[in-house]
């Protein structure tokens, strides 16, 4: 169900996170051998690449904290866009409790003491 996989980013890894329609979740991750792992989710419409989360990235990066950062990609998926309210709240449910079991299965994660998610308020 998932693994390290190649990267879409340059120099960038990336986990192969498989959702129950048999779509990725778009993702990628940089270790830099830190005790801390930052991770960033994009927005309905806002991705990694926009401006606010790409400088949370690059700051986070710079520090040599280790990355991670999700793309849902709900903008390009037809299926999501096609659901009601309620089943787009399940899919997004559905999508983060892939994440969430899936990284610790990773055995590097024990390395990390503390995960911080960086937001529009991160300085």
């Amino acid at each position: 169900m998932y693994c390290i996989g190649s990267d879409w980013r340059i120099g960038m890894d990336s986990f192969n996170l498989l959702r129950e329609d048999n779509s990725f979740i778009e993702n990628e991750y940089q270790n830099n051998n830190s005790n801390y792992l930052g991770v960033i989710f994009s927005g309905i419409g806002y991705t990694l690449g926009n401006p606010l989360l790409y400088y949370s990235r690059n700051i986070l990066i710079e520090n040599k904290i280790d990355y991670f950062g999700i793309n849902f990609g709900y903008t390009k998926n037809e299926n999501y866009k096609s659901l009601n309210q309620e089943n787009k709240n399940k899919h997004f449910i559905n999508d983060n409790k892939i994440i969430i079991t899936s990284i610790p299965a990773y055995k590097f994660t024990l390395q990390w003491q503390t995960i911080v998610n960086p937001n529009k308020n991160f300085q």
